[in-house]
This record gives C-alpha cells, sequence and structure tokens, in this order.
C-alpha cells in the first residue's frame, strides 16, 4: 500500500509546481488507491489491522505533507526567477536608462516626475503580470516573491 502511495507521490512530485487543487486531487487519487491496497492484501487479527492501518494513515499524512512543503518550495523559487527576470526587463532598464542624466545632475524636475509615473507603472505592470502567471498554492508561495522582489525593490527604486 505504501508503495502504491509512493508512486503516486512520485507522479504528484512531477506536476509541481502545481494549485492547491490540482495537487490535493492528484494527492487524493493515490491515497485512495493506497488504502483500497491495503485493505485487499492486509491479513491478520482485527487488532493488528488497526495498527497497520494506523500505521499506514502516519505515513500517508507524513508523504502528503512533505509534497505539499516541495510544492510550496518549488513555486517559491520558480515566481521569484519570474519576478527577478520581469523586474530587470521593466524597472531596472528604466532605470539605467535615466541614471546618467540624473547622476550628471542635468535632469530636470518635470523630468524626473515623469521617470516616477513611468516607474509607478511599471511596477504596477509587473504586479499585475505576476498575478496572472504566478504557480503554486495560494498564500506564502505567490506573496512571498511579489512581497520579496516588487515591494521591497520597487520601494528602493522609488527612492532612487
Amino acid at each position: 500500500a505504501l508503495r502504491v502511495f509512493s508512486a503516486a507521490c512520485l507522479d504528484a512530485a512531477m506536476l509541481l509546481p502545481a494549485s492547491d487543487e490540482d495537487l490535493a486531487e492528484t494527492l487524493q487519487v493515490g491515497t485512495q488507491a493506497a488504502r483500497e491496497r491495503f485493505e485487499t492484501v492486509a491479513m491478520g487479527a482485527a487488532e493488528i489491522l488497526e495498527e497497520y492501518r494506523a500505521d499506514l494513515n502516519r505515513a500517508i499524512e507524513d508523504g502528503l505533507e512533505r509534497v505539499r512543503k516541495d510544492n510550496e518550495t518549488i513555486a517559491m523559487r520558480h515566481n521569484e526567477a519570474w519576478l527577478q527576470k520581469e523586474y530587470g526587463s521593466l524597472v531596472d532598464d528604466l532605470l539605467k536608462q535615466y541614471r546618467p542624466r540624473f547622476d550628471a545632475g542635468v535632469m530636470t524636475l518635470e523630468e524626473c516626475d515623469a521617470v516616477e509615473k513611468q516607474l509607478q507603472s511599471a511596477l504596477e505592470q509587473l504586479t499585475s503580470s505576476y498575478q496572472m502567471q504566478a504557480v503554486g498554492p495560494q498564500g506564502t508561495a505567490r506573496e512571498g516573491p511579489l512581497e520579496q522582489v516588487a515591494s521591497r525593490r520597487g520601494e528602493a527604486a522609488e527612492q532612487e
């Protein structure tokens, strides 16, 4: 029964990062198959079967938690990488374009205001695009990278 569940976990791991719903569905099928397999092959006294069933349930819960954590970790890495890449092309490139003029002290106040508006627009575009493409489970895997990359780096860019 544990082999059946382990195979289901491996199949699920191949699909990561996945949404909460997709992962839960895949793991539910594996859990059900493992329990059915146990009921088919398990033999012994009722007390022993209950003990084995409890062991199986613990092993399944441990496996489910491990796959969920892996999913969150993989999703966070994927989302961070996407944000870093897009941040570079939207925000860093914008700042690089104006930095030499600013450092030379030849930018007017109006030009600085215009760049600030462009920067705010770029950050809004980044956030909007990210919300549409982010992968993985809801929560930390999606919000953490956005907080780390877009918010913090965006604040630093606005100060610059």
